[in-house]
Parts: structure tokens; sequence; C-alpha cells
């Protein structure tokens, strides 16, 4: 059996289904008791289910203590699989730091655009141009994601999902 030929391990590219907790505060109490009611209005439903916590809208990330969090998160029967952290760095946890795309919600748009615009004004310099698009030219397949600051066009098939 040559090398060439040699089954020993795949490397192709994957997604993994989660759900992103996103906390909107570092408080923990508040957290837990947002937490708990949510839990207890289907108790079943997020069992076994793998998070991933989001702290790219989290205005102080130095307060909050995620792994207290990822334990209280175990304790009731959810899998942390790491972190996502914006610009400012996550603060000190056993979780991995996982990469990802800056939050695309109307917030962060507003928040962006608001800013630009102030600095714009204040440098007396002309309004920022809009981000550089995105082409594709090959095909996508189900659950594989592209990310760009601006558009995306594609110009091969995308397949369904």
């Amino acid at each position: 059996m040559t090398a060439r030929n040699s089954r020993v391990f795949d490397l192709r590219a994957g997604s993994i289904d989660s759900l992103l907790l996103s906390p909107r505060t570092a408080d923990p109490q508040a957290l837990r008791e947002a937490l708990q009611q949510h839990f207890d209005a289907s108790p079943e439903f997020f069992r076994d289910e793998t998070v991933v916590i989001d702290l790219r809208r989290l205005p102080d990330t130095g307060g909050l203590d995620v792994d207290a969090l990822a334990d209280w998160l175990l304790e009731h029967g959810m899998r942390p699989l790491g972190v996502l952290a914006g610009a400012e760095p996550a603060p000190g946890t056993r979780l991995p730091l996982l990469h990802g795309p800056q939050p695309r919600g109307a917030e962060a748009e507003g928040a962006a655009s608001a800013q630009a615009a102030q600095a714009a004004q204040a440098s007396g310099a002309a309004a920022p141009a809009p981000a550089a698009g995105l082409l594709v030219d090959r095909p996508l397949r189900s659950g594989q994601r592209v990310y760009a600051p601006g558009d995306v066009v594609v110009l091969d098939a995308v397949s369904h999902g």
C-alpha cells in the first residue's frame, strides 16, 4: 500500500451545530436567574446541547467569570465548547478561545456606522468607503459558511442547507 492510498485520517471541512449564549450583563446572579427561568420553561430542551459563550456583545468582559458560568451550564446539562471574544481579549478561562466573525446584528452595524461617522466628522475627513466585497467562484457545499465585511457574490453552485 502506498502512502498516497493510505487512509490513516481524513482532513476535511466541517461544521458543528452549537448554541451561542450571548450574555448582555456580567452580573452572574442576574444571568443565572434569567437562564434558570429559561431552562425551567422547557426543562429537557437544552439537555446535552453544546453551547459557545459569545462575549462579543458584552460591554465589559472582565467582569464575567466565564469558568463559573461554564460550570453552571454543565450542572444544568449543557456542554460548553469554548468562548468567542471580540476586540477585547477574553478573560482567563479554561475554555478554548474560538475565533469567529464579528456580530452582524443591527446593533453592531448601527454602532459601527455611528462611530465611523463621528470619527469622520471629528477629523473633517470624508465618510469611510464601504467594505470590499467577496467574490466566490467555487461551489459551496451544505454547511459551509462564507463571511465577508461587505457583499458576497457567488458565481457557482450553492447546495441546499
